[in-house]
C-alpha cells in the first residue's frame, strides 16, 4: 500500500499563519507608537491604568480585523502579503475604500510595480507625474517608482477626484482614467464621459434578462 502526503497545503496554511503573526506583531507596535505619539503631542495625559485594558482589548480586536482583511485580500487577489498590507494600510491612511483602492491598482497595473503606461504614467497605481507634481511639485519621477509613494498618490488623486465629483464613484473612475477636466467638459457639454472604465475596474457585468414586456432591466454585480 502506497501512502501519499500532500504537504503543500500544511506548509501554505503555515505560511500564512506566520505571515498574520507578522502582521499582528508590527501593527501592535505601530499602533502603540501612533497613541503614544498622538497623545504626547496633544498634550493628552497618560490613559489611567485602570482604563488601559479596555483599550488594549479594542486595539487587539482592530489589529485582528486588520489583519484578516490583509489576508484576505492577498488570497483574493494572489498578491503578497506585504503589497495587501500596502496597498491596505495606505487607503486607509488616504480615506479611500481599501475593496476600491484594491480594485484600482488591479484595473491599472494587475499589482505589477514597474508598469508604465504609452502616456507615462507609471506603479501599482499608474500616476503620471504630471498628476503627482499637483499633489507635491518636487517629487520626481524615480520618486513614483517606490511602491508606497507610487500608492500614495494614487489613492490621494482618487480621493481628491471622490470628493470633486461629490463621491460618485463611477465619475471618480472616469476622472482617474480621462482627466477631471476632460469628464467635466463632456457633462457640461450635456454628454456621457461614460467609456466602460468604471465596470472594467470594478468588474461589474450587466446581464440583460429576457423580457415580455417593453421595459428592459439592467442587473449590475459586482465581484
Amino acid at each position: 500500500m502506497t501512502i501519499r502526503l500532500n504537504l503543500a497545503r500544511p506548509v501554505k496554511r503555515a505560511g500564512r499563519l506566520a505571515a498574520l503573526v507578522v502582521e499582528l506583531i508590527t501593527c501592535a507596535l505601530v499602533l502603540t507608537a501612533m497613541r503614544s505619539d498622538a497623545r504626547h503631542a496633544r498634550g493628552i495625559p497618560p490613559v489611567p491604568p485602570a482604563a488601559q485594558p479596555l483599550i488594549d482589548v479594542e486595539m487587539g480586536r482592530l489589529m485582528i480585523q486588520r489583519s484578516g482583511a490583509i489576508l484576505a485580500y492577498a488570497h483574493q487577489y494572489r498578491i503578497p502579503v506585504d503589497l495587501a498590507s500596502a496597498i491596505y494600510d495606505i487607503a486607509t491612511v488616504e480615506r479611500v475604500t481599501p475593496s476600491l483602492a484594491f480594485h484600482l491598482v488591479r484595473a491599472e497595473s494587475e499589482f505589477k510595480e514597474r508598469a508604465r503606461s504609452s502616456r507615462g504614467a507609471l506603479g501599482y497605481a499608474q500616476v503620471q507625474l504630471e498628476t503627482a507634481k499637483d499633489l507635491a511639485p518636487s517629487i520626481l519621477e524615480a520618486d513614483l517608482l517606490s511602491r508606497d509613494m507610487n500608492l500614495r498618490f494614487g489613492f490621494r488623486f482618487m480621493r481628491q477626484l471622490l470628493r470633486r465629483f461629490s463621491n460618485n464613484v463611477d465619475l471618480a473612475l472616469l476622472a482617474y482614467n480621462r482627466g477631471p477636466s476632460r469628464v467635466e467638459e463632456i457633462m457640461q457639454q450635456g454628454g456621457d464621459p461614460e467609456n466602460g472604465y468604471p465596470d472594467a475596474v470594478l468588474r461589474r457585468h450587466k446581464v440583460r434578462p429576457s423580457t415580455r414586456s417593453d421595459t428592459t432591466v439592467t442587473r449590475i454585480g459586482i465581484e
